[in-house]
């Protein structure tokens, strides 16, 4: 995902329990590395969780600075209400289960014998047209974007 965001202009926070990582974000990057402890709390535009699960909570989303909360990590919030919280804080939360969709795509794809690298990939693009979506969803709803989500989902597994 750096390397990605790099090479898109963004210029990098990072911060991981492992220094070896940290460092070569700042090498490669020249990305800013704070201490983990501080990583929520930095004064960044998107806040992209990638490691822990559960790490918005209530505790943690009052010093949020982002605007939007978009990672890859699974379950980042730690209770449902905190999604409420993130949108009465006018923080954009886009879900885990929508945004980082890549890897269950390609191993349903790969269980079905249609994992052809071509195929994954045409369905993965998919990926910003369902937040797009998803963010419709959530005008014409007003919903918060974790309520709708979770509706969303809900009502495409009882088909």
């Amino acid at each position: 995902m750096a390397e990605f965001l790099h090479q898109a202009g963004a210029q990098l926070i990072v911060a991981d329990i492992d220094s070896g990582k940290t460092s070569r974000a700042r090498e490669q990057f020249g990305a800013t590395v704070l201490a983990v402890e501080q990583i929520l709390a930095a004064d960044c535009d998107v806040l992209a969780p990638c490691a822990l699960g559960a790490s918005l909570s209530a505790q943690t989303i009052p010093t949020l600075r982002a605007k939007i909360v978009c990672g890859a990590a699974n379950n980042q919030l730690a209770l449902p209400a905190a999604g409420d919280l993130l949108a009465s804080r006018g923080i954009a939360y886009l879900p885990d289960y929508l945004v980082n969709a890549g890897g269950i795509i390609s191993v349903a794809r790969e269980y079905r014998g249609e994992g052809e690298e071509k195929a994954v990939m045409a369905e993965v693009s998919t990926i910003g047209e369902r937040v797009v979506e998803m963010l419709a969803r959530v005008k014409a709803s007003g919903r918060t974007p974790a309520a709708e989500a979770d509706a969303w989902a809900q009502s495409l597994i009882q088909r």
